[in-house]
């Protein structure tokens, strides 16, 4: 893995509530906060799992429109086939661990 390669995940929100898009913009911000590119797409889990394989992305989140789930999201690791539902926070120190930030120490 090159460690200059900058991580870069594709991130489902379903067209849905309010709330579900303050989620969405608060999760890409914090993506965005520490070094993770962003791209937000309101597709389904295929469609999003495919376009991320197209543009070489490893990892897809998506978020639920499940107000019970607020604070989780699913993510998917492409390279390893992987899916989990996790807190968004464990999921971006998933992808730091992945993709450490240029000034990790």
């Amino acid at each position: 893995m090159n460690h200059l390669e900058q991580a870069k995940v594709i991130l489902l929100a379903p067209k849905a509530s309010l709330q579900v898009n303050a989620r969405a913009r608060e999760l890409t911000n914090e993506l965005q906060l520490v070094g993770i590119g962003v791209r937000m797409e309101c597709l389904g889990s295929d469609s999003g799992k495919h376009i991320a394989e197209g543009l070489g992305m490893r990892f897809v989140i998506s978020i639920s429109d499940n107000s019970k789930a607020e604070n989780e999201v699913s993510l998917m690791d492409l390279q390893e086939n992987t899916e989990m539902t996790m807190p968004w926070d464990q999921a971006i120190f998933v992808i730091e661990n992945v993709y450490p930030p240029a000034n990790f120490t």
